[in-house]
Parts: C-alpha cells; structure tokens; sequence
C-alpha cells in the first residue's frame, strides 16, 4: 500500500511513504454429524461444529493493520429428509457457521451439504458467522425424467474494522515523525441478506441423447443500521445442455447460457450517488467428454464462450458469475477413481 504527497500542492517533492504489513489467518475447526433412520420415510440428521480463528484486522479494507482479532463460536446443524411417496423427496436445514475466508481456498474436510442442501455460503469480508435456512424438493420418473428446486436464505454478518491512517510529517527534512492508525471499531453494517433459488430438469430423450435445463437466482443486499443502501446484486442464469453418450465411452455436449445482472453499489458511487450496473449477455459453449472404463472416471476438454462474449455488468462480490463465461477459453478436467 503507497501513499503519496498531494503533486499540485507538493509539486517537486518526490516522496512517498510505502506500508506493507503481514496479514494473515490461523483458524482452528473440530465438527460431528450423524443421521438417524427415524423411519422408512423420515430421516433426521444433526451436527454441531467448532470454530477459532484469530485473523489481522486491517487486511480487508485499508489501511493495512496487523494487529489482530479472534472469533470462537459453536455452530448447530440440524436437517430432515422426507419421503411421503414414492420417488419424491422433500429436504429440510437450518445451520450455523463461521467463515473464515481466508482459508477457504485451502478447502475443508467438514460436510458443505446438510440434508443435500448447502451451508456453505461466501460473504464479502474474510471473517464473519452466517446463518441459512434452506428447503428442497426432488421428484423422479426413474431412467425418464428428473426435477427440482432448491432455496435458501442465507444471513451474514461480515465483521470488518474502520480505520484511518494518520500522520506526522515534518516538511523540514520531509520526513514522518510519527503514524499510527486511529480505529473507531467495527463497521455499522446490517446483516448481508442473500436469497439463492436453483431449480433443474433432466430429460431422457432417448438411450443415447439427453437434455437438461437448469436455473439460478441470487439476490443479495445489505444496509448500514441509517437504512442506507450498501449494496443491492441480482443475478440470473438459464442453462440448456444436450448431451449424446455415445458407445464407445465418448459424450459430446452443447451448452448455452443465458445471464443477467442487476446491481446497485454505494462503496464504489461518486459524490454520495450510488453505481447503478446491469448487463445480459448469452453464450454458447462446447465440451467433449470420455468417460473411464469400470467407473474409473472421466476426463472432459471444453470450449467455453466459442463467440467471445463480454459479460461485466456487476462486480460480482459474491462470486457467483463463472469466469469461463467471461471470455473464450479452453478447459481440461479430470477424475480417476482408485
């Protein structure tokens, strides 16, 4: 992080003060789950998982500060899985966690799924404890057709620090005297309120050829405890995928996607006006897949985006648009099962 003198008051004066600071995470996590067969209809699953992290203050917003906080907490799982009839599923969770950004990215050995639905949920800041509800429903025509639709509602308090830089400088030898970073304490901001709907339909055309459609809506917001507006996203994505198996192992697939975006920011608006941002955009994509003898496997090569379309009408601060729908690109995956 720089800072630099202002070059029309201070014109000539080549000085710059650069700040680095050592930022970092160190989180313990211990959790348990289990699942009770109450009946041939009705199962219950319960967990509870354990958290301590201790993470720096300053690494989320500037300016830079190493000094540090921690967070502990016991999180409650609880979900239900219902059978009235036969081949319909009804899904039920409640959970509790704390997220811990930062390490994230190294992955967990905890369950993401309760009851199949998702209680993992990222927020806009590195720390912070999220609470979900979440409801599904599933119902099948075996080896025909497959349906359902998933929606949570998930509730974050990001915990950020306020804090401003401030300076002693002596224009004599153009030099700091003194700085120190003056903390006013946590962030007056509401809960992030995020409502996440997915739905799918998979359809057996024939032995060889599929179809499948699948949509997503997000919709998330947050506002200081004035009422004023943070920021507001909505997001939608359609998918329609066609998929031929054929017998020698080999499957090609044709994807397009259609996406839209909504958004309203004040952290980035100019002069107390708030950034308005939109955009929709379609694409379509190919994909050549094999899969491995005996259930080993499967190894898949795509084209994502063949046309190149651009899509940047958010700033997609929960993470929720696919980077390979940005621009043309080339992907390669693969599984091998031992």
């Amino acid at each position: 992080n720089t800072f630099e003198l202002n070059p029309i008051i201070f014109a000539g004066l080549d000085w710059r003060y650069n700040q680095r600071a050592n930022v970092s995470t160190d989180s313990v996590r211990a959790y348990t789950y289990n699942t009770l067969h109450l009946t041939s209809w009705l199962d219950v699953v319960g967990g509870v998982s354990y958290d301590d992290v201790e993470y720096s203050l300053g690494a989320g917003l500037l300016p830079l500060d190493e000094r540090t906080s921690s967070l502990d907490n016991w999180s409650p799982k609880v979900g239900v899985l219902i059978d009235p009839i036969e081949n319909l599923l009804l899904r039920a969770s409640y959970t509790e966690n704390v997220i811990d950004g930062r390490s994230r990215f190294n992955g967990s050995l905890e369950p993401t799924l309760v009851a199949g639905l998702n209680q993992r949920f990222t927020g806009i800041a590195d720390v912070g404890e999220n609470e979900v509800y979440s409801f599904g429903i599933d119902y099948k025509v075996p080896g025909w057709t497959y349906v359902g639709a998933e929606y949570a509602n998930n509730n974050t308090k990001s915990f950020f620090t306020d804090g401003v830089r401030e300076f002693d400088f002596d224009f004599d030898v153009l030099a700091l005297t003194d700085d120190n970073i003056a903390t006013s304490g946590q962030l007056s901001m509401n809960p992030i309120d995020q409502d996440v709907l997915t739905s799918y339909y998979y359809q057996v055309i024939t032995d060889h050829l599929t179809f499948s459609n699948s949509f997503r809506y997000f919709d998330g917001s947050s506002t200081l405890d004035t009422g004023e507006l943070l920021f507001d996203t909505e997001y939608k994505q359609l998918n329609s995928r066609l998929a031929y198996f054929l017998d020698s192992g080999f499957t090609p697939i044709l994807q397009g996607t259609w996406i839209r975006s909504e958004e309203r920011d004040a952290f980035f608006g100019v002069n107390g006006d708030v950034l308005r941002l939109s955009d929709s955009n379609y694409t379509l994509s190919t994909a050549l897949a094999y899969r491995f003898p005996n259930r080993r496997g499967f190894m898949q090569v795509e084209l994502n985006n063949l046309f190149g379309k651009k899509f940047k009408g958010t700033l997609d601060r929960f993470g929720v648009v696919d980077d390979s729908q940005n621009e043309f690109n080339v992907r390669f995956l693969t599984t091998f099962n031992f």
